[in-house]
């Protein structure tokens, strides 16, 4: 057998052995990555009429709320008062629940406020609020952060607030915040919270110190 037919038998066999190696690795990271399932969650309670919903990783805290609220939306006369009170509560709740958060893109809250708000309030808590949040997509993020205990409303004053050319009629409550632990997010600040026509909606968030 001729020197260049061997170096070439030995070459093919090295090649060989090194795409059975590179399979056997792919085979085995496939596997590991199989077992880190996607953070996902699911809606289990939607109020359609109003866009409020409630999914599978929400708080007991938060589940409490939001059902009480759905209760005031079913009767008959609603009172707008203790709408508002449980639409801010939900807000605050769901806004500093930042625990159950997958990234710093999945911000709390939302769906209380305007629907042209939206954007901008969402990339205003990305670059603050949440600028520090870690990536939770595979479940494995180890990272401390808050999750809301109670919300308690120590006192709301009536007003009004001018959106555009219109003046609506406004309720601004005053809310003291409790934490699992205490990792120096807000503890006590006041909602504002708008009435157009049936729904209503948070306007303005103030920290109180």
């Amino acid at each position: 057998m001729s020197k260049k037919y061997k170096i070439a038998l030995t070459v093919i066999g090295i090649f060989l052995a090194l795409l059975m190696a590179l399979s056997i690795c792919v085979k085995i990271f496939g596997k590991s990555n199989d077992k880190k399932a996607t953070v996902k969650t699911s809606i289990v309670d939607k109020m359609d009429k109003y866009g409020y919903f409630l999914d599978d990783r929400d708080t007991k805290i938060f589940k409490q709320t939001y059902y009480e609220l759905k209760e005031i939306l079913e009767n008959e006369e609603i009172d707008y008062k203790l709408y508002g009170e449980k639409l801010s509560q939900l807000f605050v709740i769901d806004l500093f629940t930042i625990s159950n958060k997958i990234s710093k893109y999945d911000v709390g809250g939302l769906e209380y406020i305007y629907k042209e708000e939206q954007d901008m309030f969402k990339n205003k808590v990305m670059d603050t609020l949440y600028e520090h949040v870690e990536d939770n997509s595979y479940g494995t993020r180890n990272q401390k952060l808050p999750t809301v205990k109670s919300v308690i409303t120590d006192d709301v004053e009536e007003t009004t607030y001018k959106v555009d050319e219109k003046t609506l009629d406004a309720y601004k409550y005053f809310i003291t915040i409790e934490y699992e632990e205490d990792l120096d997010y807000d503890k006590k600040c006041s909602v504002e919270v708008v009435k157009d026509n049936e729904a209503m909606y948070v306007v303005e968030y103030t920290a109180i110190k």
